[in-house]
């Protein structure tokens, strides 16, 4: 334990970069003054030690950690795994989960609190680095990626249109043209059918929002490269690649269609804020308060009577007259409900300044009335709302 202490209190273990290293890495060496320690070790100290709320595996004993049969990454390395890893072993975070562990670390470059956790992200790759950026740009394109590229799926109409078919059956004089063929039929049907998995990430963090009314969707970032990141939600879509766009980037915000949509009002404060037990998911703790809701673009509706939780300061702004957006469960995955808690900017257009992610007691139903109109979380300018607003002449 006593190398455990000093590794995990070194300057190494503070940088931000050293955070995706551990993790990722399958066979670590620690080189001190006059002795080498392997790598596999030390992770096995770890997950012996750690707290059992923790979200990486642990062992339950020294006898288990010494067969090695079970496959763990901690922060300082893999442990030793008796059969092995391969390619296909993997740690992947949410960017909420990563931003919320690093941002207390040290770095030179402030635009690293946001580079140095790409390696962790299912989509990182298909990031563009640029230094001469600034962190809240960087962080802004690391969303735009995870909502607009995700990762690719398996295309299970592809693979059951060539299901069968081997070069083997193919008479040789014919095999040049089938090979033409098949590649014809993969680039077409892949781009019309091809399956990919979104991550939701503008959606599911809790913390204080950017400062900048058009960027509240976006984490404050200090100027350090931290965000004010303290927990979040795994927030997913899968859907065809079909090239529509009902979740676009605007310069005054994210716009959404509201037919993914349904905007519940709050119309009374049952009980005062309080923390729960436990709550580590959070920084600063999981807090609590009932509230009542209805449907906003009804008359007439159901009153909701649910617990909404998250954190402190988003439920202090859980106030009669804001309102919940909440999304369609049959399009985005995630493992508990959740909505946004949304101030109205203006009451003539659907435009809302977010207030924080809260996580819901209950599901709520979604479905508009609006029809096929869109949501604008951000801000629009004074000449824009009037536009907005501005009844056409008959």
């Amino acid at each position: 334990m006593d190398i455990l202490n000093k590794i995990v209190s070194s300057e190494w273990f503070e940088r931000s970069w050293t955070f995706q290293e551990g993790w990722l890495s399958k066979q670590t060496l620690f080189m001190f003054d006059d002795y080498l320690i392997d790598g596999r070790y030390i992770a096995g100290l770890w997950a012996l030690n750690q707290s059992s709320y923790t979200d990486v595996g642990k062992y339950n004993s020294r006898n288990e950690f010494n067969k090695g049969t079970k496959k763990i990454a901690t922060p300082v390395g893999w442990t030793y795994y008796r059969d092995g890893y391969t390619e296909n072993d993997k740690v992947e975070m949410t960017l909420n989960q990563a931003l919320k562990a690093i941002k207390n670390r040290k770095r030179f470059f402030p635009i690293d609190g946001i580079y140095s956790i790409l390696g962790l992200l299912p989509y990182g790759e298909h990031v563009r680095i640029d230094y001469d950026s600034t962190p809240q740009m960087a962080l802004e394109d690391v969303m735009r990626t995870a909502l607009t590229i995700g990762v690719k799926k398996g295309n299970k109409f592809l693979e059951n249109m060539t299901k069968g078919i081997t070069m083997e059956d193919i008479p040789e004089e014919d095999k040049e043209e089938m090979e033409k063929f098949l590649e014809g039929i993969s680039e077409t049907v892949s781009s019309r059918t091809e399956t990919r998995e979104y991550f939701i990430e503008p959606l599911s963090w809790h913390g204080v929002s950017n400062t900048t009314p058009e960027l509240c969707w976006m984490p404050y970032i200090d100027k350090t490269g931290s965000t004010s990141v303290e927990g979040g939600i795994d927030i997913r879509r899968t859907k065809r690649n079909t090239g529509d766009t009902d979740i676009d980037f605007t310069e005054n915000g994210i716009m959404i269609s509201s037919l993914l949509t349904a905007n519940y009002i709050i119309q009374e404060i049952k009980s005062d804020l309080h923390k729960l037990e436990g709550g580590f998911e959070i920084d600063s703790g999981l807090y609590q308060k009932e509230v009542v809701v209805k449907l906003s673009d009804r008359k007439e509706g159901e009153i909701i009577s649910l617990n909404l939780l998250g954190a402190q300061n988003t439920l202090n702004s859980a106030e009669i007259g804001n309102y919940l957006v909440v999304f369609d469960k049959e399009e985005f995955s995630s493992p508990k409900p959740f909505a946004l808690l949304v101030k109205k900017v203006n009451e003539e257009v659907h435009v809302y300044h977010r207030l924080g992610l809260v996580e819901l007691s209950k599901e709520l139903k979604t479905g508009s009335v609006h029809g096929k109109t869109k949501i604008l979380i951000g801000n629009l300018p004074i000449n824009q709302l009037q536009t907005h607003i501005e009844i056409p002449p008959k």
